[in-house]
C-alpha cells in the first residue's frame, strides 16, 4: 500500500477544486473509488503497517467525504483552508434571526401536544429547509467573491446554518419520540 499524504487537503484527497461548489456526483464517485482502494476488507492478509494504514486511510476518507457534502463542515474546513480563524471572530448574530429560531423551537416544543403533531413538525421542516437553501445560495456567492473581507459574513452565515441544522436534528429526535410512543 502507497503512504498517502495525510496532511493532504479533503478537496485534493478527492480531486475537487477548492470551491464551496461541489459536484456531488464527482464526490460520491472519487469516494467510492478511494474506499475500494482503502478499504480494510482488502488488507486482512496484510502486514500490519498495512492494516494501519489501510484504516487510517479509510477514515480520513470518510471523513473527508463527511466534511465536503456537508454544506456546513465544507464553509467551515473552506474558511479555515483560507486561514480564517472562527475563534478570533466571534459575531453577533440578528436579532432577528434569533427570534425566529425561538419561535420556531416554541412550535417544535408544542408539537407533541398538537393534534396532528407531524404536520407541525413537517411545517417547521419546510420552514428550516426554504432558509437554509438560501442561506447555503448567500454562503455560495459570498466564496466566489475575493478577499477576507467576506469571510467573517461567511462564518456568521455558517452560525446561522448551525441553528437550522440543529433545529432538523430536533425535528428527526421529536419524530422518533413520537413513533416510539
Amino acid at each position: 500500500m502507497a503512504l498517502e499524504d495525510f496532511s493532504q487537503n479533503y478537496f485534493a484527497l478527492f480531486e475537487l477544486p477548492q470551491t464551496y461548489k461541489v459536484n456531488e456526483t464527482v464526490l460520491v464517485q472519487q469516494y467510492r473509488y478511494r474506499q475500494a482502494l482503502v478499504h480494510p476488507d482488502r488488507f486482512v492478509n496484510g502486514t500490519a503497517q498495512e492494516k494501519r494504514l489501510s484504516v487510517q486511510q479509510a477514515t480520513l476518507t470518510n471523513e473527508a467525504y463527511e466534511t465536503l457534502k456537508s454544506p456546513l463542515k465544507r464553509a467551515e474546513y473552506l474558511l479555515s483552508l483560507l486561514g480564517f480563524d472562527s475563534d478570533t471572530h466571534s459575531s453577533q448574530l440578528d436579532p432577528m434571526f434569533l427570534m425566529a429560531q425561538m419561535t420556531l423551537r416554541e412550535s417544535l416544543s408544542e408539537a407533541a401536544e398538537q393534534e396532528d403533531p407531524y404536520s407541525v413538525l413537517d411545517e417547521v421542516t419546510d420552514t428550516v429547509m426554504q432558509q437554509k437553501n438560501i442561506l447555503i445560495t448567500d454562503i455560495q456567492a459570498a466564496f466566489e467573491q475575493t478577499g477576507p473581507d467576506h469571510w467573517a459574513a461567511i462564518h456568521a452565515m455558517t452560525q446561522k446554518l448551525h441553528f437550522f441544522d440543529k433545529l432538523l436534528e430536533e425535528v428527526r429526535h421529536i419524530e422518533a419520540t413520537l413513533e416510539n410512543a
